[in-house]
């Protein structure tokens, strides 16, 4: 007999949810937003807990069971993860220089 599974009305909710996540954070990145780095980070981050979180609770089948390329997408999230920490404390350094730049020339005029 085939094993029949299926998903809540709550998993099928978050994961539209993410969905639409998704879409936004993508959005703010190709308008340029300055809040874009903040949310691509909170989408990468999701994603390796949204995926610990299937992996403990048996969505993937046995609890605990993880498919073989789930590993190169958590690779590749936590990767990003650092990209995009790295993309703030940039950002966020070269704000502080500019603001540096244009108390010092306040000064010298």
């Amino acid at each position: 007999m085939a094993r029949q599974s299926s998903l809540s009305q709550t998993s099928v909710l978050i994961f539209i949810a993410y969905c639409f996540y998704n879409l936004t954070c993508f959005g703010r990145l190709f308008d340029d937003s300055k809040s874009a780095n903040y949310y691509e980070l909170t989408r990468c981050v999701l994603f390796l807990v949204g995926e610990m979180a299937a992996c403990k609770l048996g969505l993937y089948g046995e609890k605990g069971y993880r498919p073989w390329f789930m590993h190169g997408f958590q690779w590749c999230f936590a990767f990003s993860v650092v990209i995009w920490i790295a993309q703030i404390l940039t950002a966020g350094n070269a704000k502080e220089e500019i603001r540096h730049t244009e108390v010092h020339a306040k000064k010298v005029q």
